[in-house]
């Protein structure tokens, strides 16, 4: 399975860079940017404007979703710990357990749990 999803990483990494090439040999002629507020223009080709956008919505949506996989983590490794804990607990109450004498393990029945007991109903009161 690791193999498979090296050689999909591959795969998909060929593509992603043969799509940058494509655009960038296709889009070379240069493009006016105005920055408004400022008075500004700048004359960039155009693959530089469309690989730029691209690359700071990664970034961005980057910076955004790190802190919630970074708290999954946490999480995760939190339960895990606890996991480990209780199994922990239940192997030292299990040989604990099976250390009783035998009689002590089965629960027998006396006398005074054997006999059905009567109950009063009170539906007529």
């Amino acid at each position: 399975m690791h193999v498979l999803k090296t050689i999909l990483g591959w795969l998909l990494g060929l593509v992603i860079l043969s799509l940058v090439a494509n655009i960038s040999i296709s889009n070379s002629h240069d493009t006016a940017i105005y920055f408004w507020p400022f008075g500004l223009i700048a004359i960039i080709p155009l693959w530089m404007i469309v690989l730029g956008s691209f690359s700071a919505g990664l970034i961005i949506g980057g910076i955004i979703l790190w802190p919630k996989l970074l708290m999954s983590r946490l999480r995760n490794h939190q339960s895990n710990r606890r996991i480990q804990r209780l199994e922990t607990d239940l192997a030292d109450l299990a040989e604990d357990f099976n250390n009783l004498p035998q009689h002590e393990q089965t629960p027998s029945l006396t006398a005074s749990s054997a006999q059905p007991t009567a109950v009063k109903d009170k539906s007529h009161d």
